[in-house]
């Protein structure tokens, strides 16, 4: 469904679902493609659309699309949902923003990893020893940590869990029981257990106010949030293929030192190019890199893979942000070398 020649040229993508309202259908889904893998047959793109809100509060959801099959669990229909707060907030005198999230469509880790990189018109890059998405490759056996990488930009506190109806998950609500999820410092859990399967993961991300404000005309008058309640949320949703393996669970490429750190929050300027660097290693010395795929914000690209010297291989990210990204915007990378 992508390729270069349509990243290259920007073309859309259509027919992928629709996003729905109580009202009914508010918009088609369509994306221009920016990042793929035909090895493990996924792609991920972008696209926006406008939407006449007419109250404080909105709620929408996309439909339209079916879950691959021989999951786990056995579901096919596939529900994500947002909410969001929309008033102004009587801290900030700004509208109020929902988090933001995003993670790689295939991972592939046997110990725990980390995540992230936001950017503000700044970015955070942010490693993802190997990452998650659309699925998540897990050696049976090997514990992991994840942490999903999220971002607010209004500073909210921000947390996650797991989806549980069906406009927030859609057939795939039930939990595994080999996983759990640490709700304030969102982060996924697998405890080595079980045997191989394909297992849908379906997370919402949350955000709560530091202290009690108010929405509607950023004065007192407007609609009461405390820190236990929730502003906006998020979806995220991947499959995680649990398979076994004779490799040892600390088989993984890596970053060099000359890497951006994770969680490095850089600044990028509006109409300037910023050029950002990623290095990485093989797990084997007779293994080599063979791609470096990224979760990168809209506009960005990469460049060729290219070898150096001392079996490290380099690739150059490139993006000249627009006024309309100005606040945070999330980088994740991942290696994927020979032994797959």
């Amino acid at each position: 469904m992508c390729n270069d020649d349509l990243i290259h040229h920007k073309n859309v993508t259509g027919g992928l679902g629709e996003w729905q309202t109580e009202q009914g259908q508010v918009a088609e889904i369509s994306v221009m493609c920016a990042e793929y893998d035909p090895d493990f047959d996924w792609m991920m793109g972008y696209n926006r659309f406008f939407y006449n809100v007419t109250s404080q509060n909105v709620t929408m959801w996309f439909v339209g699309r079916c879950w691959v099959g021989e999951l786990f669990y056995t579901g096919c229909e596939w529900s994500l949902s947002f909410m969001a707060n929309i008033g102004i907030r009587s801290d900030t005198g700004k509208p109020n923003s929902s988090p933001k999230s995003g993670s790689m469509p295939i991972i592939r880790t046997r110990r725990e990893i980390s995540s992230g990189h936001k950017g503000d018109g700044r970015m955070i890059p942010g490693q993802m020893g190997e990452k998650l998405d659309g699925r998540l490759i897990v050696q049976v056996g090997c514990p992991i940590t994840i942490k999903i990488p999220t971002t607010d930009p209004d500073g909210d506190s921000v947390t996650c869990r797991f989806g549980k109806n069906y406009q927030e998950c859609g057939e795939v609500c039930i939990s595994f029981p080999y996983f759990s999820i640490n709700q304030d410092l969102c982060e996924l859990t697998y405890n080595g257990g079980g045997s191989e399967a394909m297992v849908s993961v379906a997370i919402i991300i949350e955000d709560h106010p530091d202290k009690t404000i108010y929405l509607n005309d950023g004065s007192t008058s407007g609609v009461e949030f405390s820190s236990a309640d929730s502003l906006s949320y998020v979806p995220l949703q991947f499959l995680v293929a649990l398979v076994s393996s004779d490799n040892p669970c600390n088989a993984r490429p890596s970053f060099t030192d000359d890497t951006p750190p994770d969680g490095q929050v850089v600044t990028a300027i509006t109409g300037v190019v910023y050029e950002m660097a990623v290095f990485a290693k093989p797990s084997a010395t007779n293994e080599s890199i063979t791609d470096i795929s990224f979760i990168f914000p809209f506009g960005s690209s990469k460049s060729a893979l290219k070898q150096l010297d001392d079996n490290a291989f380099r690739m150059n990210v490139t993006w000249e942000p627009s006024i309309e990204q100005v606040g945070n915007n999330l980088l994740c990378f991942i290696a994927k070398d020979s032994v797959g």
